[in-house]
């Protein structure tokens, strides 16, 4: 029987061998806006309470509750690890683009043998 761990980095290897976006490799479903910043909706399975502190503006850092709907919020330059790990990471940060606040997702995933492969995208709310 083949673990679970293995199959997901299988299914993580395959993403980033195929050119998955940045968003779907760090869990990211979408965002909204609201008053505050950027809400931001990760997909089923990933443990926002558990799982993500957030880099404020000065460089202070504190965990994230989750809202009400399961999203968390992030305001204009702050910055989250959404994963991490010896060969790969996820970070986001809410920026202003052409006007426009959103999320900018970087990912990286380094593999041996395979090397690095890196992505990002810019989420903006509908």
């Amino acid at each position: 029987m083949f673990p679970v761990r293995n199959t997901i980095i299988l299914i993580i290897m395959m993403c980033w061998l195929t050119g998955a976006s940045a968003a779907h490799i760090c869990w990211v479903e979408r965002v909204t806006s609201s008053p505050y910043g950027v809400n931001v909706f990760m997909m089923d399975g990933y443990d926002v309470a558990r799982r993500v502190a957030v880099t404020h503006t000065d460089g202070s850092r504190s965990s994230i509750t989750p809202n009400s709907d399961g999203s968390f919020t992030i305001r204009d330059g702050e910055s989250v690890v959404l994963r991490g790990g010896i060969h790969d990471s996820c970070t986001a940060k809410a920026v202003t683009k052409g006007g426009k606040l959103g999320l900018d997702i970087a990912a990286k995933n380094c593999s041996p043998g395979i090397g690095c492969t890196e992505g990002r995208d810019f989420l903006v709310p509908p």
